[in-house]
């Protein structure tokens, strides 16, 4: 999501050989976000030995500009419809191009609608599965012995998660610090 042009080609391209084209794209918090990235990495080791890593730079970026890139194909006429969901599988907005081509909600925009949902405090309970999955995640790396920056990089986190845990005042998660250290 770093970038509109390739997906956007890609939606044309399938648009040109007669398929709809339907976007489904999950809202999800950066907390979340960067915890999917270690969790993803550690279950990849786990079942294949290796895994996929994503630094910190190319995560943000994508991250950080997927809301003006789901803004940009809104407006590309070749998709059919589009649709935002959390990863419960909840839609939080689904639009639909018409026999005439306009959106059947034209005032309205996924862009706006990913935003205001990572703009939403973590509930209580959020943080704590959040904390809860951090620590988990610590106690997979140090059954398999990685490296000590990898379980640092997840302490810091633990860390951060506590003193949201413990902060009433619902801080949101690009408050957390620099976060852990991907690369």
């Amino acid at each position: 999501m770093r970038q509109h042009g390739p997906i956007a080609a890609t939606i044309e391209r399938l648009r040109n050989l007669n398929y709809k084209v339907h976007l489904k794209v999950l809202a999800v918090k950066k907390e979340f976000s960067v915890l999917g990235v270690h969790q993803r990495y550690e279950t990849q080791r786990e079942n294949r030995g290796f895994g996929r890593w994503t630094t910190r730079e190319a995560h943000d970026a994508s991250y950080d500009n997927m809301p003006q890139t789901i803004a940009f194909l809104e407006s590309v006429p070749f998709l059919s419809s589009i649709s935002i969901c959390d990863r419960d599988n909840l839609a939080l907005f689904v639009n639909s191009r018409e026999q005439n081509g306009k959106w059947t909600y034209p005032n309205a925009s996924a862009s706006e609608v990913i935003i205001k949902f990572r703009d939403t405090p973590l509930s209580k309970e959020q943080k704590s599965a959040l904390l809860e999955s951090w620590n988990a995640l610590s106690l997979k790396k140090k059954n398999r012995k990685a490296p000590e920056d990898e379980i640092e990089t997840v302490l810091k986190m633990i860390n951060a998660s506590r003193l949201s845990t413990d902060d009433d005042s619902d801080r949101r998660g690009h408050q957390l610090g620099s976060g852990p250290k991907l690369t």
